[in-house]
Protein backbone atom coordinates (compact mmCIF):
# COMPACT_ATOMS: atom_id res chain seq x y z
CA UNK A 1 0.00 0.00 0.00
CA UNK A 2 1.18 3.49 -0.84
CA UNK A 3 2.04 5.86 1.37
CA UNK A 4 -0.42 7.93 0.06
CA UNK A 5 -3.35 5.72 0.09
CA UNK A 6 -2.16 5.41 4.15
CA UNK A 7 -2.26 8.92 4.92
CA UNK A 8 -5.85 8.81 3.31
CA UNK A 9 -7.20 6.45 5.24
CA UNK A 10 -5.64 7.96 8.56
CA UNK A 11 -7.36 11.34 7.44
CA UNK A 12 -10.66 10.63 8.82
CA UNK A 13 -9.00 9.71 12.28
CA UNK A 14 -7.07 12.54 12.48
CA UNK A 15 -10.14 14.73 11.86
CA UNK A 16 -11.86 13.17 14.40
CA UNK A 17 -9.00 13.85 16.65
CA UNK A 18 -9.15 17.14 16.21
CA UNK A 19 -12.67 18.01 16.55
CA UNK A 20 -12.81 16.03 19.73
CA UNK A 21 -9.44 18.36 21.15
CA UNK A 22 -11.29 21.26 19.68
CA UNK A 23 -14.65 19.75 22.05
CA UNK A 24 -12.80 18.88 25.20
CA UNK A 25 -10.99 22.48 24.76
CA UNK A 26 -14.44 24.57 24.58
CA UNK A 27 -15.39 22.25 27.40
CA UNK A 28 -12.53 22.80 29.40
CA UNK A 29 -12.95 26.85 28.73
CA UNK A 30 -16.63 27.08 29.84
CA UNK A 31 -15.77 24.92 33.04
CA UNK A 32 -12.86 27.47 33.65
CA UNK A 33 -15.29 30.47 33.12
CA UNK A 34 -18.06 29.16 34.99
CA UNK A 35 -15.25 28.99 37.64
CA UNK A 36 -14.19 32.29 37.30
CA UNK A 37 -17.66 33.34 37.31
CA UNK A 38 -18.28 31.74 40.49
CA UNK A 39 -15.24 33.31 41.96
CA UNK A 40 -16.09 36.66 40.95
CA UNK A 41 -19.70 36.63 42.25
CA UNK A 42 -18.29 35.25 45.65
CA UNK A 43 -15.75 38.29 45.93
CA UNK A 44 -18.44 40.83 44.38
CA UNK A 45 -20.62 39.44 47.27
CA UNK A 46 -17.92 39.78 50.06
CA UNK A 47 -16.90 43.26 49.52
CA UNK A 48 -20.79 44.21 49.93
CA UNK A 49 -20.34 45.73 52.95
CA UNK A 50 -17.29 47.72 54.41
CA UNK A 51 -17.19 48.01 58.36
CA UNK A 52 -15.61 51.89 59.55
CA UNK A 53 -12.11 50.94 59.48
CA UNK A 54 -11.72 52.02 62.79
CA UNK A 55 -12.91 50.98 66.12
CA UNK A 56 -16.14 51.62 67.95
CA UNK A 57 -15.89 54.34 71.00
CA UNK A 58 -18.41 55.43 73.41
CA UNK A 59 -20.99 58.11 72.61
CA UNK A 60 -23.31 58.04 75.14
CA UNK A 61 -22.16 61.40 76.63
CA UNK A 62 -22.72 62.81 73.00
CA UNK A 63 -25.75 61.58 72.74
CA UNK A 64 -26.73 63.73 76.14
CA UNK A 65 -25.84 66.99 75.08
CA UNK A 66 -28.38 69.83 74.29
CA UNK A 67 -25.72 71.28 72.32
CA UNK A 68 -23.04 69.69 69.86
CA UNK A 69 -19.76 71.41 68.91
CA UNK A 70 -18.63 70.60 65.32
CA UNK A 71 -15.91 67.97 66.94
CA UNK A 72 -19.47 66.47 68.29
CA UNK A 73 -21.02 66.34 65.11
CA UNK A 74 -17.42 64.86 63.68
CA UNK A 75 -17.24 62.46 65.92
CA UNK A 76 -20.90 61.52 65.55
CA UNK A 77 -20.16 61.07 61.89
CA UNK A 78 -17.82 58.42 62.55
CA UNK A 79 -19.72 56.58 64.81
CA UNK A 80 -23.15 56.71 63.18
CA UNK A 81 -22.51 57.47 59.87
CA UNK A 82 -24.66 60.88 60.44
CA UNK A 83 -23.53 63.90 58.50
CA UNK A 84 -24.30 67.10 60.78
CA UNK A 85 -28.17 67.43 59.06
CA UNK A 86 -28.70 63.84 59.76
CA UNK A 87 -27.89 64.41 63.56
CA UNK A 88 -30.10 67.41 63.71
CA UNK A 89 -32.77 65.36 62.15
CA UNK A 90 -32.52 62.21 63.86
CA UNK A 91 -32.65 64.22 67.73
CA UNK A 92 -35.17 66.70 66.25
CA UNK A 93 -37.40 63.76 65.88
CA UNK A 94 -36.58 62.11 69.37
CA UNK A 95 -34.49 59.01 67.23
CA UNK A 96 -31.55 57.40 69.21
CA UNK A 97 -28.52 57.85 67.75
CA UNK A 98 -26.80 54.66 69.53
CA UNK A 99 -29.38 52.60 66.94
CA UNK A 100 -27.61 54.58 64.27
CA UNK A 101 -23.80 53.94 65.75
CA UNK A 102 -25.37 49.95 66.41
CA UNK A 103 -25.91 49.71 62.51
CA UNK A 104 -23.04 51.20 61.20
CA UNK A 105 -21.40 48.61 62.80
CA UNK A 106 -23.30 45.50 62.53
CA UNK A 107 -21.47 42.99 60.63
CA UNK A 108 -23.98 40.65 59.58
CA UNK A 109 -24.19 37.87 56.83
CA UNK A 110 -24.62 39.05 53.07
CA UNK A 111 -27.23 37.05 50.75
CA UNK A 112 -28.22 37.20 47.29
CA UNK A 113 -31.43 36.81 45.52
CA UNK A 114 -31.85 36.89 41.28
CA UNK A 115 -33.70 40.37 40.30
CA UNK A 116 -33.30 39.81 36.14
CA UNK A 117 -32.32 36.02 35.06
CA UNK A 118 -30.07 34.82 35.22
CA UNK A 119 -27.17 36.91 35.95
CA UNK A 120 -28.79 39.88 38.10
CA UNK A 121 -28.58 40.30 41.87
CA UNK A 122 -29.42 41.87 44.89
CA UNK A 123 -27.53 41.75 47.89
CA UNK A 124 -29.46 41.80 51.68
CA UNK A 125 -28.16 41.65 55.02
CA UNK A 126 -29.56 39.08 57.45
CA UNK A 127 -28.73 38.99 61.25
CA UNK A 128 -27.25 35.44 62.92
CA UNK A 129 -30.84 33.52 62.73
CA UNK A 130 -31.14 34.37 58.97
CA UNK A 131 -33.56 36.96 59.79
CA UNK A 132 -33.68 40.35 57.50
CA UNK A 133 -32.19 43.22 58.58
CA UNK A 134 -33.05 46.65 57.87
CA UNK A 135 -30.71 49.51 59.38
CA UNK A 136 -32.38 52.69 60.78
CA UNK A 137 -33.30 55.48 58.36
CA UNK A 138 -32.76 59.38 58.81
CA UNK A 139 -35.93 61.90 58.09
CA UNK A 140 -35.48 62.68 54.39
CA UNK A 141 -36.09 65.62 52.93
CA UNK A 142 -37.56 66.32 49.26
CA UNK A 143 -35.09 66.35 47.01
CA UNK A 144 -32.77 63.79 48.79
CA UNK A 145 -31.29 61.34 46.97
CA UNK A 146 -30.35 56.95 48.04
CA UNK A 147 -27.62 55.50 46.54
CA UNK A 148 -26.29 52.09 46.82
CA UNK A 149 -24.20 49.71 45.52
CA UNK A 150 -26.97 46.57 46.49
CA UNK A 151 -27.51 45.17 42.99
CA UNK A 152 -25.03 43.43 40.41
CA UNK A 153 -24.53 42.08 37.46
CA UNK A 154 -22.13 38.82 37.25
CA UNK A 155 -19.22 41.02 39.36
CA UNK A 156 -19.94 44.39 38.49
CA UNK A 157 -21.89 45.95 41.34
CA UNK A 158 -23.81 48.64 39.64
CA UNK A 159 -25.87 49.44 42.41
CA UNK A 160 -29.05 51.75 42.32
CA UNK A 161 -30.35 55.12 42.91
CA UNK A 162 -33.59 56.99 43.83
CA UNK A 163 -34.77 60.24 44.26
CA UNK A 164 -37.10 60.80 47.48
CA UNK A 165 -40.03 63.78 46.38
CA UNK A 166 -42.09 63.81 49.54
CA UNK A 167 -44.58 62.89 50.55
CA UNK A 168 -43.52 59.36 51.04
CA UNK A 169 -43.13 59.28 47.43
CA UNK A 170 -40.09 57.65 45.27
CA UNK A 171 -38.87 58.55 41.94
CA UNK A 172 -36.70 55.74 40.38
CA UNK A 173 -35.92 53.94 36.99
CA UNK A 174 -35.29 49.93 38.32
CA UNK A 175 -35.39 47.28 35.28
CA UNK A 176 -35.06 47.52 31.78
CA UNK A 177 -38.66 45.82 31.52
CA UNK A 178 -40.17 49.16 33.70
CA UNK A 179 -40.37 52.66 32.90
CA UNK A 180 -38.77 55.06 35.41
CA UNK A 181 -41.96 55.58 37.50
CA UNK A 182 -43.27 57.03 40.71
CA UNK A 183 -43.77 54.51 43.98
CA UNK A 184 -44.58 54.36 47.34
CA UNK A 185 -41.53 55.21 49.67
CA UNK A 186 -41.93 52.06 51.21
CA UNK A 187 -43.12 49.64 49.14
CA UNK A 188 -40.83 46.67 49.07
CA UNK A 189 -38.96 48.01 45.91
CA UNK A 190 -38.27 51.67 47.27
CA UNK A 191 -36.48 52.92 50.48
CA UNK A 192 -37.02 49.15 52.06
CA UNK A 193 -34.64 48.07 48.39
CA UNK A 194 -31.89 50.02 50.19
CA UNK A 195 -31.97 49.89 54.14
CA UNK A 196 -32.17 45.93 54.15
CA UNK A 197 -29.53 46.46 52.11
CA UNK A 198 -26.11 46.12 52.69
CA UNK A 199 -24.99 49.66 52.41
CA UNK A 200 -26.54 53.04 51.08
CA UNK A 201 -25.78 56.46 51.45
CA UNK A 202 -28.31 59.41 51.53
CA UNK A 203 -27.12 62.87 49.76
CA UNK A 204 -28.29 66.52 49.96
CA UNK A 205 -27.78 69.15 47.82
CA UNK A 206 -25.41 71.63 49.32
CA UNK A 207 -25.88 75.27 49.68
CA UNK A 208 -29.66 74.95 48.53
CA UNK A 209 -33.03 75.77 50.78
CA UNK A 210 -35.30 73.39 51.47
CA UNK A 211 -38.01 74.68 49.52
CA UNK A 212 -35.50 74.72 46.10
CA UNK A 213 -34.50 70.95 46.69
CA UNK A 214 -38.28 70.51 46.65
CA UNK A 215 -39.00 72.53 44.05
CA UNK A 216 -36.48 70.07 41.73
CA UNK A 217 -38.36 67.32 43.38
CA UNK A 218 -41.47 68.68 42.40
CA UNK A 219 -40.38 69.52 38.81
CA UNK A 220 -38.70 65.51 38.37
CA UNK A 221 -42.18 63.82 39.45
CA UNK A 222 -44.15 65.89 36.64
CA UNK A 223 -41.35 65.74 33.58
CA UNK A 224 -39.24 62.51 34.56
CA UNK A 225 -42.08 59.88 34.94
CA UNK A 226 -42.38 57.01 32.35
CA UNK A 227 -39.08 56.96 30.72
CA UNK A 228 -38.20 53.71 28.84
CA UNK A 229 -35.46 52.27 30.38
CA UNK A 230 -31.53 51.52 28.68
CA UNK A 231 -28.33 51.09 29.94
CA UNK A 232 -26.76 52.56 26.78
CA UNK A 233 -28.50 55.81 27.73
CA UNK A 234 -25.53 58.74 27.17
CA UNK A 235 -23.27 56.49 25.00
CA UNK A 236 -25.93 56.24 21.53
CA UNK A 237 -27.62 59.14 22.59
CA UNK A 238 -27.17 62.48 24.25
CA UNK A 239 -26.73 62.13 28.23
CA UNK A 240 -28.67 65.73 28.89
CA UNK A 241 -31.93 64.78 27.14
CA UNK A 242 -33.92 67.96 28.94
CA UNK A 243 -37.14 67.75 30.07
CA UNK A 244 -38.49 65.37 27.89
CA UNK A 245 -35.23 62.41 27.63
CA UNK A 246 -36.31 59.25 25.39
CA UNK A 247 -34.33 56.87 27.24
CA UNK A 248 -33.08 56.86 31.30
CA UNK A 249 -31.47 54.65 34.02
CA UNK A 250 -31.68 54.56 37.35
CA UNK A 251 -28.83 56.98 37.69
CA UNK A 252 -29.60 59.23 35.50
CA UNK A 253 -33.17 59.88 36.11
CA UNK A 254 -31.60 61.24 39.17
CA UNK A 255 -28.54 63.12 37.27
CA UNK A 256 -31.27 64.68 34.67
CA UNK A 257 -33.17 65.99 37.76
CA UNK A 258 -30.56 67.79 38.82
CA UNK A 259 -29.68 69.22 35.48
CA UNK A 260 -32.60 70.32 34.60
CA UNK A 261 -32.21 72.63 37.53
CA UNK A 262 -29.20 73.41 36.59
CA UNK A 263 -26.25 71.33 38.75
CA UNK A 264 -24.51 68.59 37.27
CA UNK A 265 -24.07 65.71 39.87
CA UNK A 266 -22.08 63.64 38.47
CA UNK A 267 -18.54 62.95 39.75
CA UNK A 268 -17.02 61.78 36.84
CA UNK A 269 -18.67 63.85 34.30
CA UNK A 270 -18.20 60.88 31.93
CA UNK A 271 -20.76 60.13 29.14
CA UNK A 272 -22.77 57.62 31.36
CA UNK A 273 -23.88 58.42 35.23
CA UNK A 274 -23.48 55.71 38.03
CA UNK A 275 -25.14 55.56 41.44
CA UNK A 276 -20.88 55.84 42.62
CA UNK A 277 -20.72 58.78 40.38
CA UNK A 278 -23.71 60.85 42.06
CA UNK A 279 -22.00 59.62 45.46
CA UNK A 280 -18.95 61.35 44.73
CA UNK A 281 -20.24 64.70 43.25
CA UNK A 282 -18.77 67.53 45.39
CA UNK A 283 -22.59 69.22 45.25
CA UNK A 284 -24.22 66.63 47.56
CA UNK A 285 -23.44 66.14 51.27
CA UNK A 286 -23.67 63.27 53.31
CA UNK A 287 -26.60 62.98 55.21
CA UNK A 288 -26.25 59.29 56.36
CA UNK A 289 -23.57 56.44 55.22
CA UNK A 290 -24.41 52.91 55.83
CA UNK A 291 -22.49 49.96 55.16
CA UNK A 292 -19.44 52.09 53.36
CA UNK A 293 -16.84 53.15 55.30
CA UNK A 294 -17.48 56.78 56.28
CA UNK A 295 -14.25 58.07 55.55
CA UNK A 296 -13.84 56.61 52.17
CA UNK A 297 -17.15 56.10 51.51
CA UNK A 298 -17.61 54.46 47.84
Amino acid sequence: MSRGTEQKKDRPYRVAVGLLSAALAFCLFLVLLGYSLLFATAYTEEHARTLPSYARRDISALVQKEELAEEDYAELYLQTGLGKDGVDAVRGAGGDLLAFQDALFFRGEIEKENIVEPFSFRSYLVDEEGREVYAPLVPLQAGDVIVGSCSYTLCYRHGHAALYTGRDLLLHAISPSIPSELIPAYDAAGLPYFTGSPNFIVLRLKDATAEKRAEIAQRAEEQLVGIPYSLTTGIFNRKDQGSSPKTTQCAHLVWQAFRNAGYDVDGDGGLVVTPCDLSRSKLFEVVQVYGFDPVKLW
